[in-house]
């Protein structure tokens, strides 16, 4: 449930700043079905089992189907393997990662938002990936993004105790909270004990909620996230994103590892004296809990620190920043220079390029030279040099203009193929041309049938199809876009 929560606020920003989202899952619930119809993101059901080859060709089919810019990958099945393959053809990878758990990672961007998120972590990865680490970057739905941390105040001891270990909790640590409740101050306090939408203790814990003599509330599948939170004055919370929200909303937070991955974030959280870590949630008993909930009640210093530490990690725009690594080109464009007629002919002569080409006869030295100077002084020519985030060339996009029309030509450099990179400088290219060719209100390209790759690359950097043609006996297809 957490790393649907997460990758749902990423959507919501996305959706926001003008982009299309699609869910491709395999396994959904009525709560996850709720949220998604609510945020207008689309559903694509898949079939194969999670981490599996087969789920990434169909992840892959799904995104070429789409159009997708971006696979995003979030869980613990989707290792090296399963990256590489979701890199077919033009996609782009982004991994959402909690611990570094993988040798190899070979993504195109990896997301940590948690408090211990380092480098080393990702040490064996390739030079082009980069790293969006710590919660600067965190994944905060719209609700809380939308929602204004409370002013609070810390003299006197703490009265509304906020209990919520996430989507399932399927060991019911819940269970073990509720005991420790009890022994609260009944005449000062109270607790709103919220469960998850995936949680099958519900009805076990409501038993227990009504048995218990102490202040306790109930809320099943909670809407109103912020608002409780901004009600409490103390929370018990296991170590996964909800720690984050608890961040943000400056909530004086007591965490409880209940998996794996939350081990690391409470400890770098204790460190950094934003939250107590509890540790293991089986090895803490009832009485610890108590202990430890009726000591942070009466610290009011020590919920003050808390507070103040954990409002300086998180400041709400984690998934904006996020949407803007995924929004910037990998490309830089300059228009093209008589110095580069040698790497430009070495391109052009390059077997893939003359084989996508209508003629597939080597270009002689002169011949070139003689084009490119033509080409360059041409007012209604703009040919254009890319080179990556390194600086280093990675492939030529050309724009004929006639009137408002212009027609394409692109192509990548050799060892810059298999990155993902046609349709970003597709992008980019058309990008640049209309802003400084307005009048451009059309851009054409053709592309032959037998040549997949560079078909999809324009599909996905928006163009559309229009039908099949022959020319020079080959079949082609025509593609079409108008900004």
């Amino acid at each position: 449930m957490g790393h649907f929560m997460r990758c749902l606020a990423l959507a919501q920003t996305w959706i926001e700043m003008g982009g299309r989202a699609i869910f491709a899952m395999t396994e959904t619930n009525p709560t996850i079905d709720a949220l998604l119809c609510a945020t207008g993101a689309g559903v694509v059901r898949l079939s194969a089992p999670a981490g599996s080859l087969p789920d990434a060709s169909e992840t892959v089919a799904v995104a070429h189907r789409e159009g997708a810019r971006w696979i995003v990958a979030d869980g613990y099945e989707f290792a090296a393997g399963y990256q590489q393959a979701l890199r077919q053809g033009e996609n782009r990878v982004l991994f959402i990662d909690d611990d570094g758990r993988y040798q190899r990672y070979e993504a195109d961007l990896i997301l940590n938002q948690n408090a211990h998120a380092a480098e080393p972590l990702y040490a064996d990865r390739p030079a082009r990936t980069g790293l969006l680490l710590g919660p600067r970057f965190a994944l905060l739905r719209g609700q809380f993004q939308a929602t204004t941390p409370p002013v609070r105040t810390f003299t006197g001891p703490a009265r509304k105790v906020l209990i919520t270990l996430g989507g399932a909790d399927p060991d019911n640590v819940t269970q073990n909270i509720i005991e420790a409740l009890q022994a609260l101050p009944c005449d000062t306090a109270e607790a709103i004990v919220v469960v998850g939408g995936s949680n099958v203790h519900g009805a076990k814990l409501e038993r227990t909620v009504a048995a218990s003599p102490a202040k306790i509330r109930l809320v099943r599948d909670a809407k109103n996230m912020p608002e409780l939170m901004a009600w409490a004055d103390l929370a018990v919370s296991a170590a996964g994103s909800t720690t984050l929200e608890l961040a943000y909303m400056g909530v004086p937070m007591l965490l409880l590892v209940i998996a794996d991955n939350q081990a690391g974030v409470a400890g770098r959280m204790q460190s950094l004296g934003a939250a107590r870590n509890l540790g293991w949630a089986n090895a803490v008993s009832v009485s610890a809990i108590a202990d430890a909930i009726i000591g942070l009640m009466f610290g009011h210093e020590e919920r003050a620190q808390l507070s103040r530490t954990a409002l300086a990690l998180v400041d709400g725009r984690g998934s904006r920043r996020v949407v803007q690594a995924l929004r910037q080109e990998p490309v830089d464009l300059r228009p093209a220079i008589a110095d580069d007629a040698e790497v430009l002919w070495r391109w052009a002569n390059d077997p893939v390029v003359r084989g996508s080409a209508f003629s597939g006869d080597q270009i002689p030295w002169g011949d070139h030279v003689a084009w490119l100077e033509a080409k360059l002084q041409n007012p209604d020519c703009c040919l254009l040099m890319a080179s990556d985030q390194a600086g280093r060339l990675i492939g030529q996009i050309r724009f004929d203009f006639h009137g408002a029309e212009a027609e394409i030509d692109v192509s990548v450099a050799a060892e810059a193929r298999g990155r993902g990179l046609a349709s970003e400088l597709i992008r980019a290219g058309v990008s640049w041309a209309t802003g400084r060719r307005p009048s451009a209100k059309i851009f054409r390209a053709a592309v032959k049938v037998s040549n997949p790759r560079s078909l999809r690359a324009f599909l996905q950097a928006g163009f559309e199809r229009e039908g099949e043609v022959l020319h020079r006996g080959e079949a082609v297809v025509p593609l079409l876009y108008q900004p």
